[in-house]
């Protein structure tokens, strides 16, 4: 029974060194609404259908990571305009208390339309990231 135990201890450790040690930035623009490590998808996003620049965007996230993932560490989340190169702060918060990881909301406003990557970070580390395309109100 107790080496049961150890071997299933293992294993769990090595999922989570799978999850947490090879996450890195994608280097690729493609349009995507979920962050996948070793085809173990992390988090979805939800965008709201009309992202136009200069409004407000609302967007649910689903992570699928417990809540003592993120208990007393910092979540901050980052976008970056890929033609220009501009980075706003979407959020960047210590998760203290009971927050719903399943849907998970932020607004924003972005100024520019094009292709923006959400980053995510986790007390500083990479977490993944995703890439949205957001329109001009002429293109809708």
């Amino acid at each position: 029974m107790k080496s049961n135990f150890i071997g299933f201890f293992i294993i769990a450790l090595l999922i989570v060194a799978v999850l947490f040690v090879f996450r890195e930035p994608s280097e690729d623009w493609d349009v995507r609404y979920s962050y996948t490590v070793n085809d173990i998808e992390v988090f979805k996003v939800f965008p709201q259908p009309e992202q136009i620049a200069g409004e407000y965007i609302g967007t649910i996230i689903h992570f699928n990571e417990t809540f003592e993932t993120f208990k007393n560490k910092e979540l901050a989340i980052f976008a970056t305009h890929r033609e220009s190169g501009k980075r706003i702060t979407i959020t960047e918060q210590v998760v203290s208390e009971y927050v719903n990881f399943e849907r998970f909301t932020i607004s924003l406003e972005v100024p520019l339309a094009g292709l923006w990557k959400y980053e995510f970070y986790l007390n500083d580390e990479f977490y993944g990231d995703i890439i949205l395309s957001i329109n001009e109100d002429s293109e809708l």
